[in-house]
């Protein structure tokens, strides 16, 4: 439905508005609870016609009020609806018709039956309704006409907007124009422009020479550097809380979640196509858009063997062209009855992307970088550490074990620390620990066992009772997969 039209005799003249909306009906009566969706409609007084005073019939049926709804409603077939009118005015009067009683205007013409099935309830509230089963409500529903050779909805991504950076993130040498930019997960490589805004002064460099655009002329996973054409008089960090910047997303999994109703005769095909990208120390050739659309599910990932990436508008302008965005979505309606349509919440479409925290020291290094064996702070950008386990008894070996898939360019590799009960397990610096035999590379997701045996068969350690490990992955496009890690302790 896209349309009701009502019949006003008087409207408000206070400026009261009028509302229509649309409940199922249960039991018999208006549901006291629910709404059909999206069915409110809200008139001024000024909207309403109001026909007046012994008009004559002619005059009252070419004189609507049109409630238009934003958009189609749909109604569930063999159901039925009430269309409810409320105001808090007492002023606006409608037309209705009453059996056995004359048609407006006329003596000689009888209303004799009612002519569509249903009953006007006369409420003095939204909860209590009291039905007049011989009188009905002037009304016409209009409804959509649907073409049946269908139509295309065609989603795009958003400009990407800036993102908030984390408490004084600009770093500073003293007597240099070059400064590190704090940025996580950025996705932007030397050579292109990163945009600065709402920073402060730092370190004798004023904000106007920070803030702008800028040529990165290094990068790693954690932030980049920019030379801002003015030299610190001192080193260390600054910019304030409120510094925003610019980034790229980039993914290897994407979930379009378009939510949709498909009465029956109608269908929908839901295609993609995106625009690749690279993490940052992979090899890979970026700004490559799919020329055409590929099939997908909605609310279903699509895992990519060849990561992608939205860009930033600037990127996107420059790059794609203008007009051009990363990502695309397109939704074709099919239907074969022109009473129905599929239907698409725009309001609660999305795509939902998801992409590794990786990089690869030895391909792209930290500007900088801690070591992975410093009890704080190690750069490598994925991570599992486990939760420090107490042992009631000493032990002088680790025996862990697990199953991993090892993608060409991947890497995984343990540490552990261990302390005496009476230490700061924290304090304790990390040791790397080889793995028992090497595992061969695979890209389709085979898994192999990975042994690491710290301490050697009897144990050789020092007796310890707290422990703690972290595995560190590496990689360039591919990370590695672990599952079924399991750990022992080999006693005094």
């Amino acid at each position: 439905m896209t349309e009701l039209d009502l019949f006003f005799r008087a409207k408000d003249t206070t400026n009261l508005p009028v509302s229509i909306h649309l409940r199922p009906v249960e039991n018999g009566k208006p549901s006291t609870s629910n709404i059909v969706p999206d069915s409110h409609v809200y008139l001024n007084p000024s909207q309403v016609t109001a026909i007046g005073e012994e008009p004559q019939l002619s005059t009252i049926q070419a004189s609507p009020t049109t409630f238009t709804f934003e958009e189609p409603v749909y109604l569930q077939p063999w159901t039925e609806y009430a269309i409810v009118v409320t105001s808090q005015s007492t002023e606006y009067e409608l037309f209705s018709a009453k059996t056995k009683e004359s048609v407006y205007g006329s003596t000689s013409r009888i209303v004799t039956t009612q002519p569509a099935p249903g009953s006007l309830y006369l409420p003095q509230n939204g909860v209590v309704w009291v039905e007049s089963k011989d009188q009905d409500l002037m009304y016409r529903f209009n409804r959509a006409r649907f073409d049946l050779g269908g139509g295309s909805l065609i989603l795009r991504n958003t400009a990407l907007p800036a993102s908030l950076l984390g408490e004084n993130p600009i770093r500073t040498t003293s007597g240099s124009s070059r400064v590190y930019v704090t940025h996580e997960s950025h996705g932007l490589e030397p050579g292109d422009t990163a945009f600065i805004d709402s920073c402060g002064d730092v370190n004798g460099i004023l904000a106007t020479n920070i803030n702008g655009s800028h040529t990165i002329d290094s990068a790693d996973l954690h932030g980049y550097t920019i030379d801002v054409g003015s030299n610190a008089t001192e080193s260390g960090f600054g910019g304030g809380d409120r510094t925003l910047a610019r980034k790229n997303k980039v993914f290897n999994i994407a979930n379009p979640y378009v939510e949709t109703i498909i009465p029956n005769f109608t269908s929908i095909d839901v295609s993609a196509k995106f625009t690749s990208g690279k993490f940052i120390s992979e090899t890979a050739t970026r700004y490559t858009q799919d020329a055409q659309y590929a099939r997908v599910t909605p609310k279903q990932n699509v895992d990519f063997v060849k990561t992608k990436a939205i860009y930033n508008a600037a990127a996107e302008t420059s790059q794609l062209g203008a007009g051009v965005y990363s990502s695309y979505v397109k939704v074709d309606l099919k239907t074969s009855n022109d009473y129905v349509s599929p239907i698409i919440d725009l309001q609660r479409a999305s795509l939902i992307l998801a992409g590794y925290r990786l990089d690869n020291p030895a391909v792209t290094p930290h500007i900088y970088p801690v070591d992975e064996t410093q009890p704080y702070g190690g750069t490598t950008g994925s991570r599992h550490i486990t939760t420090p386990v107490t042992l009631d008894e000493a032990a002088v070996g680790i025996d862990a074990r697990l199953n991993v898939n090892l993608p060409e360019g991947a890497d995984l590799t343990l540490y552990y620390r261990t302390a005496a009960s009476d230490e700061n397990i924290m304090d304790q610096r990390w040791v790397e620990q080889n793995i028992e035999s090497q595992i061969p590379r695979d890209n389709d997701m085979t898994f192999r066992e990975a042994r690491f045996l710290a301490g050697g068969q009897g144990g050789s350690l020092r007796p310890f009772n707290q422990v703690q490990l972290k595995y560190v992955m590496t990689g360039g496009g591919m990370a590695p997969t672990v599952k079924d890690a399991a750990v022992k302790y080999l006693a005094v």
